[in-house]
């Protein structure tokens, strides 16, 4: 006999997107599944309502309405925005909607619905600079992506209105996409400090010639420092959260996750944040957000590495 001990959830994982700067609207339909077996009384129809729990701010934004005869009868959420939504001042919002089931007892769980604000063009640009430090493990460097020529831009979905051209001869050691932005070190660049300068393009804002400048440092990385190195995973932040330097709900530069993270690890162990490599930051998933950080440390006083047990003990500690 079947027994009502799951509680429903999405019928899948919904990311709606919202443009920026539009009048309140329907954002989507939302439909439940459940684990239980409708035909012995559990699982469907369900009822669906904006958690009571959510904050003032979604509930000021969002509004969740249950709609009976959606999905066949198994009923649907119908969420809409209350409000306008600027995507230069909050990029998504996660709305927790409770979800109720048929079943005897009824069982109850919250989803949570990540609704995207899409952007539009709708920022000038300005003069821009980014620092890219490449690790290069034993001089065995191949064709590698560095990033993107940065300009400082409210927008960021804006790529394709842009064109990106080097500022005077491209160089030797590195290629420029055009269309994209990204520019690529070539295999066999060594170690040091390379400044290259660009000029960026936008159709859309009339902007012609707006300078940005993007310094390369590389680094060589030993097979020791790999051996020794520590690691630690974070839930909830991205790759580009953690190296990001720009603050976008305070509009201003600030120091990096990474750079207060050396500085830390740093200071624990007693050595200079020099002597700190964070070699490989990865983003192992989207859904849910993880993010994988290898690093490596020594003392200003001794060639060899920190042993990873230590270094993964004092992250594991503090």
């Amino acid at each position: 006999k079947d027994v009502n001990d799951n509680a429903p959830v999405f019928a899948k994982d919904y990311r709606p997107v919202l443009p920026e700067n539009v009048s309140p609207r329907k954002i989507i339909e939302i439909a439940a599944k459940d684990a239980d077996d409708r035909a012995r009384g559990n699982g469907g129809p369900f009822t669906f309502r904006l958690d009571p729990l959510a904050s003032d701010l979604i509930r000021s934004s969002f509004k969740v309405e249950h709609d009976r005869r959606g999905d066949n009868g198994n009923g649907i959420a119908i969420v809409s925005s209350l409000r306008p939504f600027d995507r230069e001042q909050q990029k998504s919002y996660l709305i927790p909607i409770e979800i109720k089931d048929n079943g005897t007892p009824p069982m109850t769980g919250t989803s949570t619905l990540t609704v995207i604000i899409g952007d539009v063009n709708d920022n000038k640009m300005l003069p821009g600079s980014k620092e890219v430090v490449v690790y290069n493990y034993q001089g065995q460097s191949h064709d590698t992506q560095i990033g993107r020529v940065y300009v400082h831009d409210l927008d960021d979905w804006d790529v394709p209105d842009k064109k990106y051209y080097w500022e005077a001869q491209e160089h030797q050691r590195f290629k420029l996409d055009t269309d994209t932005g990204i520019v690529m070190m070539r295999a066999g660049t060594r170690r040091g400090r390379y400044q290259l300068r660009f000029k960026v393009y936008d159709r859309e804002q009339g902007q012609v010639d707006v300078p940005a400048n993007m310094t390369v440092i590389v680094r060589d990385i030993t097979h020791e420092a790999v051996q020794q190195a520590g690691s630690m995973r974070l839930a909830g932040i991205s790759d580009e959260d953690f190296v990001r330097v720009w603050d976008y709900t305070q509009h201003k530069l600030q120091r990096s996750k990474l750079e207060r993270f050396r500085e830390k690890l740093a200071e624990l162990l007693y050595t200079d944040r020099d002597y700190v490599d964070v070699f490989s930051v990865q983003l192992k998933s989207e859904h849910p957000l993880v993010t994988d950080v290898h690093f490596a440390a020594r003392s200003p006083t001794q060639q060899p590495y920190f042993k990873a047990v230590r270094l993964n003990g004092v992250v594991l500690m503090h």
